[in-house]
């Protein structure tokens, strides 16, 4: 089976399972489910993301547009199913922040 070059499709939380530990409380087919928001994306108002990379932050609730934060990991909650939004936020206990 060949691998799409990881430019040409969408990175998920399962490229990022060897970097971040506390990721270990999912199994593959979970975190390959678990889209990432492009480097390059604008933070929508009304959304709610979470940042893998941070996740100390817990939700991070977006009032207006504004661009991602460089060299964050970030989960929209409406890219993901719900029961793996509930998940990444009882991995590390997410807490509300807002943002802008």
């Amino acid at each position: 089976m060949t691998r799409e070059p990881q430019s040409e499709r969408e990175k998920t939380a399962w490229d990022l399972r060897l970097r971040f530990d506390w990721l270990q409380a999912f199994n593959d087919d979970e975190l390959r489910r678990i889209s990432l928001c492009r480097e390059d994306t604008e933070l929508q108002p009304g959304e709610h993301y979470f940042d893998i990379s941070h996740p100390e932050q817990g939700i991070i609730r977006v009032e207006q547009a504004q661009p991602a934060t460089q060299g964050a990991c970030l989960v929209a909650k409406s890219d993901v199913p719900d029961e793996l939004w509930h998940k990444l936020l009882s991995a590390k206990s997410g807490r509300i922040r807002k943002a802008g």
